[in-house]
C-alpha cells in the first residue's frame, strides 16, 4: 500500500479515531480539528458524521484500518523526488563549471 502524507494534526486525529474518540484534543482549535477531520475523510481513511456545530462522530474506514495495519507508526513517505532533483541540479552545475574551467584553460594555452 502506498504511503499517504499526513500532517501532525491528521496523525493525532487518526490515532484518536482508531480508538473511536471524536473529541477535540487539548490545545487544538475547533477549526483545525474540523479541517484535519475533513482531510482524513477526503483521503478515505476516516468516516466523519458532521453536524452544524462540527464533528459528531468519527471512525476509520476499511482503507483506514488496513493503512493502520500496514503503517502502524504512520511515518510519512521519504521525499526521494526532492533529493533526486537536488542531486541532479548539483551535478548539472558541477558539470557546467568543469566545462567552463576546461575551456578557459584551453584558451590560455594558445
Amino acid at each position: 500500500m502506498e504511503r499517504i502524507k499526513l500532517s501532525k494534526e491528521e496523525r493525532l486525529l487518526y490515532f484518536r479515531f482508531a480508538r473511536r474518540d471524536a473529541r477535540i484534543p487539548d490545545g487544538m482549535s475547533e477549526e483545525r480539528f474540523n479541517y484535519a477531520a475533513l482531510s482524513l475523510h477526503e483521503k478515505g481513511l476516516a468516516f466523519i458524521d458532521m453536524q452544524l456545530n462540527g464533528v459528531k462522530s468519527a471512525c476509520l474506514t476499511k482503507k483506514g484500518k488496513t493503512y493502520m495495519a500496514v503503517n502502524p507508526k504512520l511515518r510519512n513517505p521519504f521525499p526521494w523526488d526532492v533529493i533526486m532533483k537536488a542531486a541532479t541540479l548539483i551535478a548539472a552545475i558541477a558539470a557546467t563549471a568543469a566545462l567552463f574551467i576546461s575551456c578557459c584553460r584551453l584558451l590560455m594555452m594558445r
